[in-house]
């Protein structure tokens, strides 16, 4: 087979499968869900096995650059056999996952459906990109899958740019009703318009289930509300403490250890910079994923402040907690070494 041939046929199938829609059967029923989503994920799956299957035979003896175990003494370029390892770590992995579907009916819990069907989903793309990348790595090949990658840094902070969006949008309308300009169901209005954007946003499938299932239900509690059966401005009430606990729990984002790394990196590489006494426009930009942080991110961001005299604290208290919880503390010129490396 053809090298230009292999790097297609992976292609499509994570072009395919990225396709699958799971957010619409969220709010539908487990039968629903077994009978349109289930079908959908499992000839992904099988799918993508057949190309690994492909990727790694050798039937004639003609086609074995990509055989499971290389052969002592192999010719093969070492960033080709890489592919081959790649390859058949994948293909395990995911016929272990694609089988489990096979248990799933309209018994099970429509969430559980949800959570393999969405963890299939992510790992044909993921393993089949990073076959595809070895691919291209080892033959000099470009990648077919380049607008279609995301890492999983870029996934944490595309996600961590919504749920901030949601918290703060929350916490402004809290604000509101303190003060006494809005009901609570003009609030609960509100919620749902927001709840509606993280759903529809690009980010959403590669959000974990457990927040999902969270944002979900609260989106159905808001809708029964609505239909008028959750009572009346008691139960708006009730709603809104509900809706306002979700939004502190998405702040648990900020836990993430790929985003604490991320975000030290960030501090280390900031507080060098203002060792020139000012920061750049550029870096501005990039200390406003900062916000949920310290509480005065925002307003520094907003202000378009970039003075070391008013930034150097806030940064340096951001650092000190990042690094107590990493477990590490180099200095900012030290990262800025490694940065460069």
């Amino acid at each position: 087979m053809e090298y230009a041939d292999l790097q297609a046929k992976i292609a499509s199938v994570v072009v395919e499968t990225h396709s699958v829609e799971i957010r619409r059967w969220e709010a539908s029923s487990t039968a629903e869900a077994v009978a349109g989503l289930v079908p959908q994920i499992e000839a992904c799956g099988w799918r993508a096995l057949e190309v690994l299957d492909e990727f790694l035979a050798d039937d004639d003896g003609d086609n074995d650059l990509f055989a499971e175990t290389p052969q002592v003494g192999s010719s093969k370029p070492a960033g080709v056999q890489e592919v081959g390892e790649i390859a058949f770590i994948a293909r395990w992995d995911l016929r272990r996952r694609v089988t489990q579907l096979g248990s799933l009916d309209e018994n099970s819990e429509l969430w559980s459906v949800i959570a393999l069907c969405s963890a299939i989903r992510r790992h044909v793309c993921k393993a089949c990109t990073e076959v595809e990348r070895a691919l291209c790595r080892a033959l000099g090949l470009r990648s077919q899958l380049e607008e279609l990658s995301i890492s999983e840094l870029g996934i944490a902070l595309a996600t961590r740019r919504a749920y901030l969006a949601f918290v703060r949008d929350t916490r402004a309308t809290e604000d509101r009703l303190v003060r006494g300009e809005i009901r609570h169901d003009r609030a609960l209005r509100s919620t749902s318009s927001n709840l509606a954007k993280i759903v529809g946003r690009d980010v959403y499938e590669d959000m974990r289930v457990e927040d999902r299932k969270e944002l979900r239900a609260l989106q159905a509690r808001i809708l029964s509300w609505g239909r008028g059966e959750l009572g009346g401005d008691l139960g708006a009430r009730r709603l809104w403490l509900d809706a306002s606990a979700v939004a502190e729990l998405l702040l648990g984002v900020q836990q993430r250890e790929v985003l604490r790394e991320h975000d030290h990196a960030l501090c280390g590489e900031a507080l060098d910079e203002l060792r020139g006494g000012r920061i750049a426009a550029g870096l501005l930009r990039r200390l406003g994923e900062l916000e949920g942080r310290d509480p005065d991110v925002a307003e520094l961001v907003a202000s378009g402040e970039t003075g070391a005299e008013r930034w150097r604290p806030v940064i340096e208290r951001i650092y000190a907690r990042l690094s107590d919880t990493l477990g590490s503390d180099p200095s900012p010129a030290e990262f800025s070494e490694q940065a460069r490396a």
